[in-house]
């Protein structure tokens, strides 16, 4: 018995002497889980990040709020102290949590989709979908919206997803980022004129137009 104790004992102490080594940082909030993404979400003052994790690794079941872990970016591993496991991680996803950089990409697709679909034979979907994947990320993994999903939000077209859009942004966004709210509240406002627009042009097309491009338009 005091042999197992020993080496359970050196192991944990050669575990976290290699962490230090590596240039880990200890006690990390675990905050979430994200179903559909599984990624982790890691706060720890300042530093937030979002990372895929291997959805097969069953020590991810043992997660609960509040388990705090320590994060090594050396070696692609996070090492939860609390229960004492170790989930490797896949892969650094390039876009993270912070509301600015996803509203500036966010606003970017919009702001060309809005061209194109005032050009006569031009089509804003590519970029209406660009908007649709950041801001379904950014809804999915970095917002509290309990067991909501953005599907519902994605199948919308250009006119009613706007409308989205601008609630996330003067709300969410607003909400997280301070420092920023004007930016958010002047570009909510955009969104929901824009709609406005496209509704009134819509209006004013003959049903039989109205008809032929509902066919017509891509699913």
């Amino acid at each position: 018995m005091r042999a197992i104790v020993c080496s359970t004992l050196m192991v944990l102490i050669i575990t976290t002497a290699g962490a230090q080594a590596q240039g880990c940082t200890r006690n990390h909030e675990l905050y979430r889980i994200a179903p559909e993404y599984r990624a982790i979400m890691l706060d720890g003052g300042e530093i937030k990040r979002v990372m895929y994790v291997d959805g097969k690794d069953e020590r991810l079941t043992l997660w609960k709020p509040g388990h705090n872990i320590t994060y090594c970016p050396d070696e692609n591993k996070m090492i939860n102290t609390t229960i004492n496991s170790v989930a490797t991680l896949l892969s650094e996803f390039a876009t993270t949590c912070k509301p600015r950089l996803n509203s500036d990409a966010i606003d970017r697709s919009l702001q060309s989709a809005w061209e194109y679909a005032n050009r006569p034979n031009d089509d804003p979907t590519v970029f209406v979908n660009e908007a649709k994947r950041t801001l379904g990320w950014y809804y999915e993994v970095c917002t509290d919206h309990g067991e909501g999903s953005f599907a519902d939000f994605a199948k919308k077209d250009f006119k009613d997803f706007l409308y989205v859009a601008a609630s996330l942004t003067s709300i969410n966004m607003t909400n997280e980022d301070r420092a920023n709210e004007s930016t958010y509240k002047a570009r909510a406002a955009q969104y929901e004129k824009w709609r406005s627009d496209l509704y009134a042009a819509e209006g004013e097309k003959s049903l039989a137009r109205r008809l032929w491009e509902r066919l017509t338009a891509p699913h």
